[in-house]
């Protein structure tokens, strides 16, 4: 039976190295090379129950919470899942097309202007309690709206469709 070992304080020191990897060391000195950090709840809880994993995809620890470890630690490890879980948040809705059970969407992002097509047959969106809606698109991106009755009136009515 495998321990699963709990990142949960400041002793445990991470840092970043090239191509997005992590190194740890443990307080009782035991040291773990080119990690990979993933999200266990990427949706819900963003800042808890993050995943190390090994070249292998085998999970070596599982940080608690990134507010509990170091500055810098809880910076490298901010890199990296920013790098892996790019999400879009949508500002506005600016066309919304359906063609055949497929939306083509238009919208203006904080990262620029984009267009994109969601399958209207699967509810390829989930809103959430929080007001955030997630759009997962026909090639598996996530784009987000951070609040959906922040929405502008134009956006509103072409998002509820």
């Amino acid at each position: 039976m495998t321990v699963r070992i709990w990142i949960d304080n400041e002793d445990t020191r991470i840092t970043l190295r090239e191509g997005l990897q992590l190194d740890i060391v443990l307080p009782d000195g035991k040291s773990f090379n080119n990690l990979t950090a993933r999200r266990l709840f990427p949706i819900s809880k963003h800042n808890e129950y993050v995943t190390l994993l090994d070249e292998n995809g085998k999970e070596v620890a599982v940080i608690r919470s990134l507010e509990k470890l170091s500055r810098e630690s809880r910076a490298a490890v901010s890199q990296v899942l920013q790098q892996s879980y790019f999400i879009p948040k949508i500002e506005a809705i600016t066309d919304i097309r359906d063609k055949y059970g497929i939306f083509h969407i238009t919208a203006k992002t904080d990262h620029g202007n984009c267009s994109f097509k969601v399958n209207a047959r699967t509810r390829s969106w989930t809103v959430l309690p929080d007001r955030r809606v997630i759009l997962r698109d026909t090639n598996d991106n996530r784009y987000e709206i951070p609040d959906h009755e922040q929405l502008d009136r134009k956006s509103a009515d072409k998002y509820l469709f």
